[in-house]
């Protein structure tokens, strides 16, 4: 302890200092360790022998009694996010709105009916589905396979009881993937009602015919389904962080792809 004490600048009083060792404590409180300190030392400052933390050794004390520490130094705790209730809840809702996607292949799809000269080019009762049935395995299986990353970012967070990078990581991904999803759901409505569209202009200059278009729950239950799955994952985003600056920034970044994309195919909609 002698050979770490260095010499301050103000030079020592020359009173006369007991001849009781000195007790001074180190400042650090996860050390804590109390040092006899010779009294030809007083008002100087050295380094603690067991954590290097600088001490003061004080000119006087009170016999018995070792002074306080000036000022402790308290360590920073970086405190965690917990995985909320509010995170579990929207990743769920998620997962639901993706299983409803994946069933409605199996609703009703568009019914298109035609009288008059037309019925002979288009039938006497022709059908269109919204998703074609080649495709049905294709359109079912992607959405139950995004499945697995909200439910990667649930046991995660269940396993950690405290969001890390993976859980987010996970829910990142999954939103991307839902919102590339409703992309194509809402691409496709787009294509039907411009081709219905198409079709009522060609039956409109033919004379005596008619018309007629139902057009089902399926195509309804697939965009509803897909923009709720976007959504519940941009929320599950949001509340996977703590602070507000990162929330509304996540939120934005992966936000922004789905709405530009959908007011550009909403705007094309309209002009065409």
């Amino acid at each position: 302890m002698e050979g770490c004490l260095m010499r301050a600048t103000i030079q020592p009083s020359t009173a006369a200092t007991p001849a009781l060792p000195i007790l001074v404590p180190c400042p650090n409180p996860v050390c804590g360790k109390v040092h006899r300190i010779k009294p030809r030392y007083a008002g100087m400052r050295g380094r603690c022998p067991a954590c290097s933390a600088w001490m003061y050794v004080p000119r006087y004390q009170i016999r018995g009694k070792p002074p306080e520490p000036a000022s402790p130094v308290v360590p920073t705790v970086r405190l965690k996010t917990r995985f909320g209730k509010a995170a579990a809840f929207w990743l769920m809702l998620g997962m639901l709105a993706l299983s409803v996607l994946a069933a409605s292949p199996w609703l009703r799809g568009m019914q298109l009916q035609a009288r008059g000269p037309a019925a002979a080019i288009l039938g006497e009762s022709s059908v269109l589905d919204a998703i074609v049935p080649d495709r049905v395995p294709v359109v079912v299986g992607v959405p139950l396979g995004l499945l697995l990353l909200p439910a990667l970012a649930l046991l995660v967070g269940w396993f950690c009881r405290a969001t890390n990078l993976l859980s987010r990581a996970f829910t990142y991904v999954a939103t991307l993937a839902a919102t590339g999803v409703a992309l194509i759901v809402l691409h496709y409505a787009v294509h039907q009602y411009r081709a219905w569209k198409s079709l009522q202009q060609q039956v409109a200059l033919m004379s005596d015919s008619e018309l007629f278009l139902s057009w089902g729950p399926q195509l309804p239950v697939a965009l509803l389904a897909s923009f709720l799955a976007v959504s519940a994952f941009l929320l599950a985003t949001f509340a996977l962080h703590r602070r507000w600056w990162s929330r509304i920034m996540v939120v934005l970044l992966l936000g922004l792809p789905w709405v530009s994309s959908s007011l550009w195919l909403l705007r094309s909609l309209w002009l065409s």
